[in-house]
């Protein structure tokens, strides 16, 4: 254990000293988090409806705030004489026109006729919003009137009927009620995880601090294993082998070593993606164990290129090679499912794909199906073969400089 205790707190006291590492290990990763997360996350990309009231009441007051309950939209009152030019400057996707007496002929049983215009150079994605939430109006009008229409038969006095208020309260509610159970027949996103379609309520911000916390664990291991071609090339390490210590003690408070900086690398992206940018990763027994898993991997990993490279510059820039290229193949940058047909299998023989399939998995809750327990599979075979084919080689390389 003295050993053990000395090598580590050696290490870690030469990973503080060494400013290169406050770079690599904590600005970098935080000016990333808030350059391609935080920015692109603050900034709105949903539908944007201006809404022009012309009626005052409490239907078309009702009608503005449902809208503004749907996700990815935002609505803002506007004046009528402003509505054209805010739709040419693209300020707003949709105008939505709420015109006098619309009440009124709501009440009486008569037909609702809506202003809807939707910008010209509105693009694709924005089109398909616009039409849905046009959809979604529609079917909240038409259950308001069908409320209406309810409580008028159900209120029928001699005196004429409920009165007013009464009216415009049923169908408020009745929108309400359509818009709720539309909110709930919404389609979710869905993920695939071995050929079965499974829920998941993983947001792409955090898909995108989970990608890249991987991508700088590869970064990390790398330049921390580097240290071992500096012991290689003074002969530090053929003394350590020629001690009394069992080289299998050195080799494994070495790997320790890496597989610490490893968690201690996603840590501090866990941190700064929660409290920087306000994106919270799950982070249950499930993941953790996942995370171990891929960690001990990618040790194994630097592990074998440390012993097949001559100098601290190659084993950094094969590091950066595979960091950058395993995490473009496995959709640590993006889903997977937008690549290339062969770059999705060959995703598969990436440990990220597979930690990432995990990650998402577990966030839905299926911490106990095989959806989850075959990305952990898999991620330890990949442990196992990587950590010991790292191990074994560095346990016979290197001997003599």
């Amino acid at each position: 254990m003295m050993v053990l205790g000395g090598i580590l707190s050696g290490f870690l006291r030469g990973l503080v000293r060494n400013r290169s590492n406050l770079l690599w290990m904590v600005l970098l990763p935080l000016v990333f988090l808030l350059v391609f997360i935080g920015i692109p996350e603050r900034s709105f990309h949903g539908t944007l409806v201006g809404v022009v009231d012309q009626d005052h009441t409490p239907v078309s007051g009702a009608i503005a705030q449902q809208l503004a309950r749907l996700p990815d939209t935002r609505v803002q009152a506007v004046n009528a004489g402003d509505a054209r030019h805010l739709l040419q400057t693209s300020q707003v996707t949709v105008i939505l026109t709420l015109p006098p007496g619309m009440t009124q002929r709501a009440l009486a049983g008569q037909p609702l006729r809506l202003g809807w215009d939707v910008a010209p150079d509105a693009g694709a994605a924005s089109g398909a919003d616009s039409s849905q939430l046009a959809l979604d109006l529609r079917a909240w009008l038409t259950a308001g009137e069908t409320a209406v229409r309810a409580a008028t038969q159900q209120h029928t006095t001699a005196a004429g009927g409920p009165a007013a208020e009464r009216l415009q309260q049923a169908f408020v509610q009745g929108m309400a009620r359509a818009a709720a159970t539309g909110t709930v027949l919404q389609p979710i996103t869905r993920l695939t995880v071995s050929g079965q379609a499974q829920t998941t309520d993983i947001s792409d911000a955090q898909r995108a601090v989970i990608g890249l916390g991987l991508m700088f664990i590869v970064f990390t291991v790398f330049g921390s294993t580097g240290h071992l071609l500096q012991l290689f090339a003074s002969g530090s390490w053929d003394r350590l082998l020629a001690s009394p210590t069992p080289r299998w003690l050195l080799i494994t408070s070495y790997a320790l070593c890496f597989f610490i900086v490893g968690w201690l690398q996603y840590a501090i992206l866990y941190a700064g993606a929660r409290w920087l940018i306000g994106v919270a990763v799950p982070l249950g027994a499930m993941q953790v164990l996942i995370l171990t898993l891929f960690i001990l991997a990618i040790c194994g990993l630097a592990l074998c290129v440390s012993t097949l490279v001559r100098s601290v510059e190659l084993h950094m820039a094969a590091g950066s090679f595979i960091a950058v290229a395993t995490s473009m193949l496995s959709g640590a940058y993006w889903p997977v499912d937008i690549e290339p047909g062969w770059m999705q299998h060959l995703a598969w023989f990436m440990p990220q794909s597979w930690a990432l399939q995990g990650f998402r998995a577990a966030a839905a809750g299926l911490g106990f199906t095989s959806a989850v327990w075959l990305s952990v599979g898999v991620l330890a075979v990949f442990a196992l073969a990587f950590f010991a084919a790292g191990v074994l080689r560095l346990s016979v390389s290197r001997t003599r400089i």
